[in-house]
């Protein structure tokens, strides 16, 4: 399969695929089911420590998250390029910059 992509014998043109579908990036899209949501809001609830990565937290379901981990009184680390919601609670560490570079100088330290 992959051989067919990289000679491109199967891309049509665009996100098109000579099947009939479309190729798309593996993330959730807007008006889409979130997949294993309910098992991701589980673990939040019972997590000591909730670190988000590059989201801004204003799109549902997702943005339920940080509630159903309890942010008003357990500590959470968000790096996201832009500001989101919860940047001025007390327990809440926010980062406005790019992931990779961020996590490289953590790392790093």
């Amino acid at each position: 399969m992959w051989q067919k992509i990289k000679n491109k014998k199967i891309l049509n043109s665009g996100y098109n695929c000579n099947c009939g579908g479309l190729y798309k990036p593996k993330v959730v899209l807007y008006d889409e089911p979130v997949p294993s949501f309910l098992k991701a809001s589980k673990n939040a609830a019972k997590s000591d420590l909730l670190i988000i990565l590059g989201s801004s937290l204003t799109v549902f379901p997702a943005a339920k998250i940080p509630t159903i981990y309890g942010i008003e009184r357990k500590p959470v680390v968000i790096i996201n390029k832009e500001r989101t919601p919860y940047r001025n609670f007390s327990n809440v560490v926010e980062i406005n910059s790019f992931i990779g570079k961020t996590l490289s100088k953590l790392k790093s330290k």
